[in-house]
Formats: structure tokens, C-alpha cells, sequence
């Protein structure tokens, strides 16, 4: 149920595509999004905003990141069994990052970049986005450096409930 908001106020949105069409009416077409560390991330959202890139290649989407986490795979029945369980436990119903998958295997479209900074160590030899969008930072900067790459979206996973007050 969206609400009557400022453009500096809170919306509750109703769904996640009205909340890209309100994020590029807010900001334009070139959308630079500083998502959370590690878990966190509004992953619909993002999964959201990847597809318009995918599907306008007048939409630019830049991700600034760390910690893109994938759902691990296994690789043979022995490790599919040992890991599925733990698939579950972790991730549940999560849906997987788009972009992290496409990021991997090289198939990002030409208008968008992802930078990240902090990667598991050897998780992206021979992949040369990865390589050369990698941002050098440390936790201690990584909010300035995120807003230093021309930061114009910030986002983070957040829960909403009801409560005598109001929705919070």
C-alpha cells in the first residue's frame, strides 16, 4: 500500500517494480546503487532493477557492493547431498542475486558494471569485469568510497510490522 510521502520521507511501495519506476523518476536512468555488505541486500530489489537493465539498454545500473554471497553448488550427488540441507538452513526461500550469477559467468549486459570490493580471494581470476571494476577500500571506508563512486541510491534490507503507533 504506497502512501502520499516527500520526496525526502519513506514509501511503502507495493510492489518491487513500482519501486524502480520511483527510483528512476527520483534519480534518472543512471542508477548507481550502494547495496549492503554481505547479507543484506534487498535482493528483489536488485533482482528488480537488473532485469530493467537487461531489458532497456538505455538504463545504466552501476552496484557497488562486497560480498556478492551465492548459493553455494555442489558439484557431484555426494556434495549436493551434504550441501542441500545447509542450502536450506542458510538461504531458505531466497532468491538467488542475478547479477552475481551473470557476473560470474561473464554475461553481464554492456550497461551495467558491478564493483565490489572485498571477494573471496582466487573467486574471480580470469574474469576481467570483476578484476578491473574491483574497488580497493577497507570497512572503515567503504561508506565514503561507495558515495566517492557516485553513489545515488543507497539500499538495504529492511522489515516493516504494525504496531499500536503505526506501521514502523
Amino acid at each position: 500500500m504506497a502512501r502520499i510521502a516527500t520526496e525526502t520521507s519513506p514509501i511503502v511501495m507495493p510492489d518491487v517494480d513500482a519501486c524502480v519506476d520511483e527510483i528512476i523518476r527520483r534519480v534518472g536512468k543512471t542508477v548507481v546503487i550502494g547495496l549492503a555488505l554481505g547479507l543484506g541486500k534487498p535482493v528483489q530489489l536488485v533482482n528488480a532493477l537488473y532485469a530493467r537493465a537487461q531489458q532497456d539498454p538505455g538504463f545504466k545500473l552501476r552496484i557497488l557492493t562486497a560480498l556478492s554471497l551465492e548459493k553455494p553448488e555442489g558439484a557431484t550427488a555426494l556434495e549436493k547431498a551434504f550441501l542441500d540441507p545447509f542450502i536450506e538452513r542458510v538461504f531458505g526461500d531466497t532468491p538467488s542475486l542475478e547479477y552475481a550469477a551473470d557476473l560470474r559467468r561473464n554475461r553481464l549486459p554492456a550497461n551495467v558494471e558491478v564493483c565490489e570490493f572485498f571477494f573471496k580471494p582466487g573467486s574471480f581470476m580470469g574474469n576481467a569485469h570483476a578484476q578491473q571494476h574491483y574497488i580497493s577500500s577497507n570497512y572503515t571506508h567503504a561508506a565514503r568510497d561507495v558515495f566517492a563512486q557516485g553513489c545515488n541510491v543507497a539500499a538495504a534490507l529492511v522489515t516493516k510490522r504494525g504496531t499500536s503507533e503505526g506501521l514502523r
